[in-house]
């Protein structure tokens, strides 16, 4: 085999059609704008996610429903109101918010300390002005 007939082979499998009748190509594609929705928006309805995928509704329910239960997006779908509803799993955001709840303590501790003992803060304030 030739590696043009390789890569026109290639090409066949992105042009084979899935069981819903989207090739494999526009399958991938719908995915990742999913998945950079799920990146963009805390939840989004079926007609807009429809709209955003250019797909049916009930099409964009489907692949995001796949999607989630196969733990490839993370998420969940409230069938009633007809919502995606987005979940992050990134450590940074809940980390930032460990660091935030610590400063709130830390500053918390200082004005009870400043409140109960003013002088020393006081005298503790200006050596630091001084360095």
């Amino acid at each position: 085999m030739t590696s043009a007939w390789l890569g026109l082979a290639w090409l066949g499998f992105y042009w084979a059609c899935t069981t819903d009748g989207t090739t494999i190509l526009d399958r991938a594609v719908f995915e990742h704008n999913l998945l950079s929705a799920s990146k963009l928006y805390n939840n989004i309805t079926f007609d807009e996610l429809g709209a955003l995928l250019e797909t049916p509704p009930n099409k964009a329910e489907r692949i995001a429903s796949q999607m989630i239960s196969e733990a490839r997006m993370n998420g969940y779908i409230d069938q009633i109101n007809s919502i995606v509803h987005f979940e992050t799993r990134e450590i940074l955001p809940q980390w930032d918010k460990q660091i935030q709840s610590l400063c709130y303590q830390v500053n918390s501790l200082i004005e009870k300390i400043a409140a109960a003992e003013p002088d020393w803060m006081a005298k503790l304030m200006e050596e630091e002005m001084i360095q």
